[in-house]
């Protein structure tokens, strides 16, 4: 039992000291005093002993705090590969992965909540012309602007942002009108079209749709039905020419 406090006082060096120095010292100190020969030797293998405690401790706190270090490391590497597993590499945003585990999610707290729950399909226009005439690296740079131009359009803290693969992007949101839905998808549309690069000729055709599947939270809908339904909307405005958005809404 005293071998297994000593070792675990040994983490903290100030209180192992205080905990062995106490208990060897006045032995060794009155063996010493004596002047006897035998009991000069039984001092000497006391402090020997002592010394021995004291690198022992100290090798084994060292050995333990590079333990500690080693953990902690060990855990952010584990942190960073789930958010690696759950991000796309090209843009910074959710990717699918993340998208199917929130939409669940956040479908249950909107119902839970009674709120009303939006979600927004979004593909790009033609976009096949971009990396047959200007090379998928052009194409690469494309995205992150989009990217970034959804992130800052979609800016509130419950407002998520995914990239899907390839073109394809969605974004969830709840408890918004859809008036207010269909305003800030018009606008991101709007912006754009005023912000996209203008110095290549195709870039006349390359436009955005959106389509947005409003739902209140009373419909009890699996969330494969909730993606169709914004891919019906979707559907829908590229059927109607693109660069549009198109509602699908159950109220």
């Amino acid at each position: 039992m005293i071998a297994r406090a000593i070792a675990s006082l040994s983490v903290y060096l100030p209180a192992y000291y205080t905990y062995i120095l106490p208990i060897f010292l006045p032995v060794i100190t009155y063996n010493y005093l004596t002047f006897e020969s035998d009991r000069v030797i039984l001092a000497t293998m006391f402090l020997l002993f002592v010394l021995m405690l004291v690198i022992s401790a100290k090798i084994n706190n060292l050995l333990l705090k590079r333990v500690f270090r080693l953990s902690r490391e060990k855990q952010v590497l584990i942190d960073d590969l789930h958010q690696l597993s759950l991000t796309d590499s090209l843009t910074g945003l959710d990717n699918r992965r993340y998208f199917e585990s929130i939409l669940k999610t956040e479908w249950g707290i909107a119902q839970r909540n009674h709120y009303s729950f939006v979600l927004i399909s979004i593909d790009v226009d033609n976009f096949k012309l971009i990396n047959d005439n200007l090379g998928h690296p052009y194409g690469d740079h494309f995205l992150i602007f989009i990217a970034e131009l959804l992130k800052s359009t979609f800016r509130r803290s419950n407002d998520f942002i995914c990239r899907i693969g390839g073109d394809e992007f969605s974004v969830i949101i709840f408890n918004q009108s859809v008036q207010k839905s269909l305003a800030v998808c018009n606008s991101f549309i709007n912006k754009f079209n005023q912000n996209k690069p203008q110095e290549e000729v195709i870039m006349d055709k390359i436009t955005l749709s959106m389509g947005v599947a409003w739902i209140k939270s009373n419909y009890s809908l699996q969330i494969e039905k909730l993606i169709t339904f914004a891919d019906d909307a979707l559907y829908k405005a590229k059927n109607k020419g693109k660069n549009t958005v198109e509602v699908i809404g159950l109220d």
